[in-house]
Parts: structure tokens; C-alpha cells; sequence
């Protein structure tokens, strides 16, 4: 039996291609890794530094130009404003946040569990959910419930000092 040499070198052939698309694949593959976990990092911080590092000039020239304008300005005042800060929320909102996501999260833990059965127990998958987002809207409900009691008096001050200050 005789080997015939073209045939092998056919062989060959499609063997060294076949090994040139596995190269490129795998530069291709460690290229979008490259990029994926070390450019995408270095752009996303320096964009970031970049606006803020606008954002800071902004102000700056505005409480500037503020001051140029009218020197008896309340520079205080101005910062405030241009930072947008918001008095802090009242306990009683406080209170009503806790109470809104100890619903939400019970309400999602107890449809993860509903949707159990309509898979056919084919994946528990759905309880790896289900439990800590009951488990989290219990607590929700408990802290609510405990600092509803703890802080009933402190939610009524705090309501007749907002009254007094609309009047």
C-alpha cells in the first residue's frame, strides 16, 4: 500500500490552517479580555474624573463671576444652592421607605416561590431568591414596625415644627 504524498501534504495544509483560526481566536479572545478588564476600567475612571473635574470648574467660575458682581455675596449660600443640597428626609418618610421595600421585597420573594410549581420542579433556582428576599422584607417590616413604636413622639414633633414652619 502506497502513501501518496500530496495527499498528505493536503493534510497537512488544512492542519496548519486549522491551527492559524485557533491562534486567531484565542488572540481575538485575549484581546476582548484585555480591553474588557483593564481599558474599559481606565476609560470609565477617566471619564469620571473628567466631568467632575468640569463640574468643579463650573462652580468655581460661577461663584467668581458671583463675587465679582456683588462682593457682599453669601458664599455659603451660593455653594448650597449650586450643590442642590435638600434638608434631610423626616422620620416619618424614613419610616415609610422601610415600610415600601419590606413589601416589595416580601412581595418578590413570595412570587419566586409561586413560580416554583409553574416549572414543573424542574430548577429550584427561584429559592436562591425567594428566601433572602423574604428573610429581607421581614426585617424591612419588623424595623418598621419597631421604629414606628420607638418613635411615634419624635415623628409627632417632628410634624408640628414642619407645620409651624409653613405657617
Amino acid at each position: 500500500m502506497e502513501f501518496n504524498l500530496d495527499t498528505k501534504g493536503v493534510l497537512f495544509d488544512n492542519l496548519n490552517q486549522m491551527g492559524e483560526h485557533i491562534g486567531t481566536a484565542i488572540v481575538m479572545q485575549t484581546l476582548f479580555y484585555f480591553c474588557l478588564c483593564v481599558v474599559l476600567p481606565i476609560v470609565i475612571v477617566w471619564m469620571t474624573y473628567r466631568s467632575t473635574r468640569q463640574r468643579e470648574n463650573m462652580r468655581k467660575e460661577i461663584i467668581l463671576a458671583a463675587l465679582d458682581k456683588n462682593a457682599d455675596v453669601d458664599v455659603n449660600a451660593l455653594v448650597r444652592k449650586l450643590d442642590g443640597e435638600k434638608e434631610p428626609p423626616l422620620l416619618k418618610e424614613k419610616l415609610m421607605q422601610k415600610l415600601q421595600r419590606g413589601w416589595m421585597f416580601l412581595i418578590f420573594g413570595i412570587l419566586m416561590i409561586v413560580t416554583l410549581p409553574m416549572l414543573g420542579g424542574r430548577g429550584f433556582w427561584p429559592l436562591f431568591f425567594a428566601i433572602p428576599s423574604l428573610a429581607v422584607g421581614i426585617a424591612y417590616l419588623i424595623s418598621y414596625s419597631v421604629g414606628k413604636k420607638m418613635l411615634a413622639k419624635e415623628v409627632e414633633a417632628e410634624e408640628r415644627n414642619k407645620a409651624a414652619e409653613k405657617a
